[in-house]
């Protein structure tokens, strides 16, 4: 049988998968747990894989199935491979006599003399339930159990979702039912290539949380470079929502609110060719995960990075105090993100990003737009509002400041489109210098206001160390807003790159409706 396989994989850590476990018992029932042995053949060097297909033998209550899987392309966890599965007598695999003559003969060719033998298994317990949406039937199968080469093994902890019937949408559907306040790993490596990681001795290595996305080349029609947006960053926000979650690195929450931000200012921008409903969900979903995360952020950032330090040389007692607080805030941030449905938020992005969906109706002269052109009238608002208060950048009061930062970080996110082109050289380059003038002032003034709860016997001691370092910064905020100025003069007087790459937007592009 040919078909195309459709799934999306969840790494899950052992309670989650068995709170899950539990919630399908009770609300789909399951079936009992079955033993399933999958072996991957390859020759000994493993051409099998290089090419990109994968050849297995599964075995599970006595009955076999051959499965051969290529042309696999993912887009976070959501998987597609075109597969062929031929019923084999027993468990020995003979290419000569295989029914398929055309799979045989892919295969013979591709290992050429080379023997094909068991390089990787996977033992698995499965629990598999099938369940209906209006966009079709999904089978969601549980997976607990080990990848094995040789000595090596890998622990497996997993949920996938393959279409059965219908639409892919309803493998979103379900994911996102299931797993929207459970922390899973959205980006999880097929069996296959995690095994044969296993073989080689060099096991895959997650991804680095975030990339700088690519800018699109220059003329760009405005649907695709939207498209290569949300491919790049619905990736990254999922594992960054992942890590954030499961991680105390301070790396992944601050990451997670840069492409937060990121994926708002898209969303700004290209306002013009997308659905508009979807797009002010989706922003709005994505400030509030940026709110809630932002506690985290800023304790890692005054605790970890600044306060914690200094008070453990000086007062191990206040140290530990601030290290129990900082525990506890991320603890609660997490909670506030699991209740929100961070991680559902992450797949309806990975659906969006694989299955479209995004396009304003009626927008198709927009959408074959060159990018810049779209983008150029949402750039000079925001452009408009910076030259408003950066004229007074001496006189605003911290809040209006720090408002005007946020904006110019708009603004940089923005100017990532332009990538390497000369005329924005200059500009993103001042704008550089001044959004990390105001991001150090910021962080002083956060500092003032700072004021965890702390026990009473080490709060006046913090307080103390707080005001200590508020007066040794005093006069280092008086440079850097000297900085500032000079760096605002600079990039207001520097011509925004959009202004030479746009055609001119049509009136209605110019002021799209929200």
């Amino acid at each position: 049988m040919k078909r195309v396989e459709l799934e999306l994989k969840a790494g899950l850590a052992p309670a989650d998968f068995a709170q899950l476990s539990r919630r399908l018992a009770r609300t789909h029932g399951t079936s009992s747990p079955a033993m399933l042995t999958t072996r991957y053949l390859d020759t000994a060097d493993g051409r099998l894989a290089q090419a990109g297909v994968a050849l297995r033998l599964r075995s599970m209550a006595g009955t076999h199935l051959l499965s051969v899987k290529s042309a696999r392309t993912t887009v976070g966890g959501f998987q597609q491979a075109r597969e062929i599965e031929v019923p084999l007598p027993g468990a020995r695999v003979e290419l000569a006599t295989l029914p398929e003559r055309a799979l045989a003969a892919e295969l013979a060719a591709l290992s050429g003399s080379a023997a094909l033998a068991p390089r990787f298994e996977t033992r698995v317990r499965r629990k598999l339930i099938r369940i209906a949406r209006p966009h079709g039937m999904v089978d969601v199968a549980l997976d607990r159990g080990q990848i094995r080469a040789g000595a090596s093994s890998e622990p497996v902890c997993e949920a996938e979702f393959e279409l059965a019937a219908g639409s892919p949408e309803a493998i979103f559907e379900v994911a996102e039912s299931l797993l929207a306040r459970i922390p899973a790993r959205l980006d999880l490596p097929s069996k296959a290539a995690r095994g044969e990681a296993l073989a080689r001795h060099a096991p895959l290595l997650p991804p680095p949380l975030v990339d700088k996305p690519l800018a699109p080349a220059r003329g760009t029609p405005a649907a695709e470079a939207f498209e290569s947006r949300l491919a790049h960053l619905a990736p990254v926000i999922a594992r960054t929502v992942f890590a954030t979650l499961t991680d105390d690195a301070p790396e992944g929450p601050h990451q997670l609110r840069v492409a937060l931000r990121r994926l708002r200012v898209a969303l700004r921008l290209f306002r013009p060719i997308l659905a508009p409903e979807d797009a002010r969900a989706l922003a709005a979903t994505a400030r509030t995960l940026g709110r809630l995360v932002s506690p985290l952020r800023d304790a890692d950032v005054l605790v970890g990075d600044l306060l914690l330090p200094l008070a453990t040389s000086e007062d191990p007692e206040l140290a530990q105090a601030l290290a129990s607080w900082h525990g506890q805030t991320r603890a609660n941030v997490r909670a506030q993100l699991r209740a929100a449905g961070a991680t559902g938020f992450a797949i309806r992005l990975l659906r969006l990003a694989s299955l479209g969906g995004w396009q304003r109706p009626g927008a198709r002269a927009r959408l074959a737009m060159p990018f810049e052109t779209v983008l150029a009238p949402g750039l000079e608002r925001l452009w408009k509002t910076i030259r408003h208060r950066g004229r007074r950048l001496a006189e605003l009061d911290p809040e209006t400041r720090h408002e005007l930062r946020k904006d110019l970080k708009k603004l940089r996110y923005g100017t990532e489109y332009a990538g390497e082109r000369e005329e924005a050289k200059a500009f993103l380059s001042a704008l550089k210098r001044l959004q990390e003038d105001l991001g150090a002032i910021n962080d002083l003034a956060v500092l003032v206001g700072f004021a965890p709860e702390l026990p009473a016997e080490v709060a006046a001691r913090f307080a103390a160390l707080a005001e200590r370092l508020h007066k040794r910064d005093k006069a280092r905020a008086d440079t850097l807003m000297g900085r500032a100025c000079r760096h605002w003069r600079a990039l207001a007087s520097t011509e925004p790159w959009w202004r030479h790459a746009a055609t001119p937007a049509p009136p209605a592009l110019a002021a799209p409706s929200p």
